[in-house]
């Protein structure tokens, strides 16, 4: 009546080994200590370290390739101040050469005005006891 040698079907015995293969593998990750601690995937992981690495470093080529230029840009900018610096001294130098020269006092229009020895040249203050600018009133000499 009952058949009990009869072979299994190759469809379950496809379906059963799928299970067993399935259920190891998740033993495998259940029981495996880094993969459950860490809940993630470590080759991800480790990939983005590696890509985090690798613009890090890219940022800090950068970084120097930036500061050589800023270096190079400031000795620049210091030689060209020094330059303006050397002009500007050299023109102040002409020009205060140029005031000693030609702007002098005595050479001035109006320098007759204010000449603080003008009334010394002109006449003296007294020439003796006959002296004809000098009136009565002037009182620059008493008989004594």
């Amino acid at each position: 009546m009952y058949k009990v040698d009869l072979s299994p079907d190759p469809k379950e015995v496809a379906a059963i080994e799928a299970r067993r293969n399935r259920e190891k593998e998740r033993q495998s990750r259940f029981f495996n200590v880094r993969t459950r601690v860490m809940g993630v995937d470590v080759k991800a992981l480790n990939s983005q370290v590696e890509e985090r690495k690798l613009r890090e470093a890219t940022e800090q080529s950068k970084e120097a390739a930036y500061g050589t230029y800023q270096e190079q840009y400031d000795l620049v900018a210091q030689m060209l101040e020094k330059e303006e610096a050397e002009r500007t001294r050299r023109l102040n130098k002409k020009v205060q050469e140029f005031r000693e020269q030609k702007q002098q006092l005595k050479n001035r229009q109006e320098f007759d005005l204010w000449d603080p020895g003008r009334l010394w040249m002109e006449f003296p203050a007294y020439l003796g006891p006959s002296d004809p600018p000098c009136g009565p009133a002037s009182l620059q000499c008493f008989a004594g």
